[in-house]
């Protein structure tokens, strides 16, 4: 494939005509937000689709193979959960000021090293593809071998769902009573998502969008949590909104006193997007 260029205000993308977000090359246009039948996975987890820039048709590949994942990272949550429990939940709940039952229903599990903690990470069809760590500085990475994936509740589903990013803010939202699920950064999981909700026969999405610092890509400014959260809208397929809360993020929001209730009214004032 040939060098690839952001698209900005002068040049923005052919298919679907936004500045931001999507990339072009010579012979190609790879669009953020309109379909084709060559999906595209970056290697943040974000996908796009395949345009040719002339019109003519691409070729359909055949579908890939299933993820290989190089280590069995549920049998790996499955060991740590029978050695060490989950009675250390209890401080990780209080330093995060969530639930421990929250928590829980993540399948947050005491991970060997001292003062960390794994959240197990899901592909669409719900399987254990690999964790997320965390320690309690705040600190993140992924147990090496596994790969990226959503932060899926054990609970009965509604069929509204709020779409957080990352576990501690997923776990915030379910401990105000929220059905939530959570992607591993403003950008990724969109493929997992579709799937995902389309498995559980979810009909809207509330998205809810990190106050992140804006960037300069390009001579625009944008703002990743809030293009992460329009970009995936666009695409998700089902009715959904994106909300910004008047914290940084939901922890925050929960922490700071927020309940399900304030959280509605913030949402409502937000249009739903067909």
């Amino acid at each position: 494939m040939s060098t690839m260029f952001r698209v900005d205000r002068a040049k923005p993308c052919i298919v679907c005509k936004k500045s931001d977000w999507c990339v072009y090359g010579k012979d190609v246009a790879i669009c953020m937000r309109v379909p084709s039948s060559r999906p595209k996975t970056f290697s943040d987890g974000s996908m796009g689709w395949l345009h040719s820039r002339d019109g003519s048709p691409l070729p359909t590949l055949p579908p890939k193979p299933p993820v290989i994942v190089s280590k069995d990272s549920n049998r790996i949550v499955l060991e740590w959960r029978a050695k060490w429990g989950t009675a250390s939940l209890d401080y990780l709940a209080k330093t995060l000021a969530v639930t421990k039952e929250s928590l829980e229903m993540l399948g947050c599990v005491k991970a060997p090293q001292h003062a960390v903690w794994g959240f197990p990470m899901h592909d669409g069809k719900g399987f254990i593809i690999g964790i997320r760590m965390r320690h309690e500085n705040g600190r993140k990475w992924c147990e090496p071998g596994g790969h990226n994936g959503l932060f899926l509740p054990l609970c009965i589903p509604t069929r509204e769902v709020v779409i957080c990013e990352g576990p501690t803010d997923t776990a915030a939202a379910l401990s105000i009573g929220l059905f939530a699920i959570g992607r591993f950064n403003c950008c990724g999981g969109i493929g997992q998502i579709q799937e995902y909700i389309k498995r559980l026969g979810i009909k809207r999405a509330t998205i809810v969008a990190d106050v992140d610092q804006d960037r300069k890509i390009n001579g625009n400014t944008i703002n990743p949590g809030i293009q992460g959260a329009i970009a995936l809208g666009e695409v998700i397929g089902i009715p959904s909104r994106c909300v910004t809360l008047p914290t940084k993020d939901m922890r925050e929001f929960v922490a700071k006193g927020g309940t399900a209730e304030h959280f509605q009214a913030i949402a409502s004032q937000n249009v739903w997007n067909k």
